[in-house]
């Protein structure tokens, strides 16, 4: 009967949701970063004071503005910190559920859940790295 099959349906807009997450948090972030500052953010007004002082990082010198945009440090840093939640999911334990049916066939995924204890374990190593009193704390004056 054509009344009794399921309409399968998406949560967060499918799969364009999560693109749109990837994609549009970091663009947002440098939107921010580019246009806003201790004075102020630039004002959509091109009469305006803030809008005339704005200078445009990308066209003044573009070679300078993509260096600035690269730190072999801050990739290293959240590469190590995404090797340790990968490593953790493996190790730590955690219950496993099933996922929601991703598909007209009712299949799913298991998931395990340890995010918690994972949470505990990386905030710890967080603070054993950053401990005031750890002499070999790096060196940073935003930490």
């Amino acid at each position: 009967m054509a009344g009794d099959s399921k309409k399968f349906h998406y949560e967060f807009m499918g799969p364009y949701g999560p693109i749109a997450i990837i994609f549009g948090l970091p663009f947002m972030c440098y939107v921010l970063y580019f246009t806003c500052n201790v004075d102020g953010c630039i004002s959509l007004n091109p009469t305006s004071e803030l809008f005339l002082q704005f200078k445009n990082p990308i066209t003044d010198d573009f070679a300078s503005f993509v260096k600035s945009l690269w730190s072999t440090e801050a990739t290293l840093v959240f590469l190590g910190w995404f090797a340790l939640q990968s490593i953790l999911y493996l190790i730590l334990p955690g219950n496993s559920v099933q996922g929601s049916p991703y598909n007209d066939k009712g299949d799913t995924l298991t998931y395990k859940l340890n995010g918690f204890a994972a949470l505990l374990v990386g905030s710890s190593v967080m603070i054993g790295i950053f401990n005031p009193n750890n002499p070999n704390k790096p060196k940073h004056s935003h930490v």
